[in-house]
């Protein structure tokens, strides 16, 4: 929860700095455990100095939320929205370490470990995050 208050913090400042002709649309993959979460963002903002994305997909049929930033990277199964949370057999990916990344042009690339949100002690998985915004104007 702490992860999605720092995200929209975020879209806040970033937006702040962004027309409304700026916000744009984007595409995004995550990968976990082998497994191609691919979303479409509902928020995509790009800089040097910072990246945020949030949006929701289907897997197999099965609606999902991702959450994406700088600072964190979250999965929710079985949600369609940050404030939802999964059902109890439905799987909930967070990440509470620092998330590595790189950004060229309207691309992001992060990198980043993440754990079962109900079982913080459970095995940690990488999450591969590949993101894309049409423009960039900041």
């Amino acid at each position: 929860m702490v992860i999605g208050v720092v995200i929209v913090m975020v879209v806040g400042l970033l937006a702040g700095r962004l027309g409304d002709d700026d916000l744009v649309d984007g595409s995004g993959t995550l990968t976990v455990d082998g497994v191609v979460y691919r979303f479409t963002p509902t928020t995509c903002l790009i800089s040097d100095e910072d990246f945020v994305a949030t949006g929701t997909g289907f897997d197999d049929g099965e609606q999902f939320w991702v959450s994406a930033s700088s600072v964190g990277l979250d999965l929710a199964v079985g949600t369609e929205s940050e404030i939802d949370e999964p059902a109890d057999d439905q799987l909930w990916l967070i990440n509470n370490e620092s998330v590595d990344w790189k950004a060229t042009g309207n691309t992001v690339t992060a990198w980043a470990p993440m754990t079962d949100q109900r079982s913080p002690t459970s095995t940690t998985v990488v999450g591969a995050l590949e993101l894309r915004c049409e423009s960039q104007d900041i």
